[in-house]
């Protein structure tokens, strides 16, 4: 007796099937899983979920925003993002109750969830290319690399703005308290790369990074 073939009389209708996004959404949305974020949205960024090769938290078929996070809230804990760091969210939810005129709030957010995050570092143009930048700036180090590479030790953190200063760059990154000998271990990196005197005292905890980059004369 021949078998008999199974029957695909059956044929699934709109409502049995959910994209991509809708399926991560419902795995990842359980229990403890979702997180809170609050920050800034970065004015004039923002790309589909397929440009960016991921998809919204949510299944939408929204744009995500390049955004600012300063904090997040999870299982009932506040921590801060020190330092902030820029990631691509959905539309916010909303103001922040904290302090609803600067920041806003994404809510429920899966904690897994895939995103794009952007780092960026404030370098010369010639650095683009390892042989105009030797050319052009006869092979002297960038300062930023100085301080990550010499003085903090550390490949972090990914960009060192200009308002950044030396006592907080060093509580995130060194290790220890920042002293007089902290001070003269930079100043002993810089005579070394740019054959500049500086005392430490001269390299105070509050010393803004755009006035070291005067001091050192590479600004």
């Amino acid at each position: 007796m021949a078998p008999t073939k199974k029957s695909k009389s059956f044929v699934p209708s709109p409502g049995h099937f959910i994209t991509v996004g809708e399926a991560h959404q419902q795995a990842s949305s359980t229990g403890g899983n979702l997180i809170t974020a609050c920050g800034n949205l970065i004015t004039g960024v923002a790309a589909t979920p397929a440009e960016l090769g991921t998809v919204h938290p949510q299944g939408k078929d929204e744009p995500l925003y390049l955004a600012l996070v300063v904090g997040i809230s999870d299982q009932g804990k506040c921590l801060p993002v020190n330092p902030p760091q820029k990631v691509y969210l959905p539309h916010p939810d909303g103001p922040a109750a904290w302090d609803p005129t600067k920041y806003v709030v994404w809510k429920n957010l899966p904690r897994n969830w895939t995103t794009v995050h952007v780092q960026t570092q404030l370098k010369p143009l010639a650095a683009l290319a390892p042989k105009l930048a030797s050319l052009t700036s006869a092979s002297t180090p960038y300062l930023q690399d100085v301080l990550k590479n010499d003085w903090l030790k550390s490949s972090q953190p990914a960009a060192i703005g200009p308002d950044d200063q030396l006592g907080t760059l060093w509580a995130n990154y060194g290790v220890g308290d920042y002293t007089n000998q902290v001070a003269q271990n930079l100043a002993d990196a810089i005579k070394k790369e740019y054959g500049v005197s500086v005392g430490a005292g001269d390299l105070p905890a509050s010393l803004k990074f755009s006035a070291l980059e005067g001091i050192v004369g590479v600004a």
